[in-house]
């Protein structure tokens, strides 16, 4: 069995509401501008059976949204139609944006989605429905595809519709069930630190857990920027892929540069490829010649820092350090993300670090590592 996974799809600028007819992109997509959109990687799209994209949006055309600290994400119910168009049969909706316009706006994104013909996974009316593990068959093989994500904005309750929570219990729980009813299992979160090519200590032992557990591939998302892969005991853990379509930014560099995963299950085993891409012009478009060489040659310098546990420990302190003083500021003073802060693993990963090497280790920034940071977030192939 093949599939696709792509990265965060958000089409229209954040924080700009319901104004649709402002939005060059939105207008383009009404108009029927947009159509090539998919074009050069609609290849592997239309040799796969199953191509999944993180809708990491809501999509209506009226609501009310919450209060948060924050972006607010709505986009037109239009995109939906759009992207089961372009090829795409699945959409991962467990991420930070699903609850933007409460309940509500989660059910009739769901219901949006599911009536432009794609199915669905992370989230639901409940906290049951949200978990609910979804089962494509194809040839005689059972794909399984669990999605979660952190605790930040949306998650599902008892009886309040939104996100699956992704608690490593529950999560390995859900392997476990998958795993006496499919071929192979796919898990797809949405977490850890934004911005940051190197993975936290937490997130690299959540995903390596997933793994060890009964995981065929682990997938995560969220930092809006591409990172890492690695083989972790025979499974391939990619860490971000970066982001698809979002926020129509042109020309920002590493916000616009992400890559698809395009894979096999056969013979017992996942292979995969590559896709790097950029997105602006309104499409997707294929890294090729020079351009894919170095895009590779990047990746090979993540993978160097994020797998040499004394360099990635260094970049982790050190950025938390670069965000830390900031993350307590706004705290002190915004209850909304002191909330946050305290719910979302990945922020709560950053501030208890910054305290605990105040007090007890009085840490002070590396700048050859802050230097570094700087360098990778920058897209160069850097090196110590």
């Amino acid at each position: 069995m093949r599939f696709c996974i792509c990265g965060d799809f958000a089409p229209k600028k954040v924080n700009t509401g319901f104004a649709f007819h402002d939005d060059e992109h939105t207008k383009k997509l009404l108009n029927g501008e947009l159509e090539n959109m998919f074009e050069e990687i609609r290849e592997e799209l239309a040799k796969s059976d199953v191509n999944m994209v993180n809708v990491e949006t809501t999509l209506l055309t009226e609501g009310i949204p919450i209060v948060k600290n924050g972006a607010l994400i709505v986009d037109h119910p239009k995109w939906a139609e759009h992207l089961f168009k372009g090829g795409f049969n699945v959409a991962l909706t467990a991420n930070n944006h699903i609850g933007d316009y409460g309940e509500k706006g989660t059910l009739e994104t769901l219901r949006v989605l599911r009536a432009a013909g794609l199915q669905t996974v992370g989230s639901g009316e409940n906290e049951e429905a949200a978990g609910k593990i979804l089962y494509i068959e194809k040839n005689g093989e059972r794909m399984a595809i669990i999605n979660a994500c952190e605790h930040e904005y949306g998650l599902a309750k008892e009886a309040y519709a939104g996100a699956m929570h992704a608690e490593p219990f529950a999560l390995i729980s859900k392997i476990k069930e998958a795993k006496r009813k499919a071929d192979f299992i796919v898990v797809v979160l949405h977490g850890g630190c934004e911005h940051i090519a190197i993975p936290s200590p937490r997130i690299k032992n959540l995903l390596r857990g997933l793994a060890e557990n009964g995981a065929d591939m682990v997938v995560n998302n969220h930092q809006h920027c591409p990172m890492a892969y690695e083989i972790w005991q025979g499974v391939p853990i990619f860490y971000s892929m970066g982001n698809f379509v979002f926020d129509f930014t042109e020309n920002n560099g590493m916000w616009n540069y992400g890559y698809m995963i395009s894979a096999e299950w056969k013979n017992g085993k996942i292979g995969f490829e590559i896709v790097p891409y950029f997105y602006g012009n309104g499409k997707i478009n294929r890294f090729e010649g020079e351009k894919k060489e170095y895009f590779f040659k990047y990746i090979k310098t993540l993978q160097k820092f994020s797998f040499d546990e004394k360099i990635c420990r260094e970049i982790w302190l050190t950025w938390c350090f670069m965000n830390g003083e900031f993350f307590d500021g706004v705290a002190r003073k915004d209850i909304h993300f002191r909330k946050n802060s305290y719910n979302c693993e990945a922020h709560c990963e950053v501030l208890s670090t910054y305290y605990e090497e105040i007090i007890e280790n009085e840490y002070s920034v590396d700048e050859k590592y802050k230097s570094l940071i700087t360098k990778i977030m920058n897209y160069q192939i850097a090196d110590i």
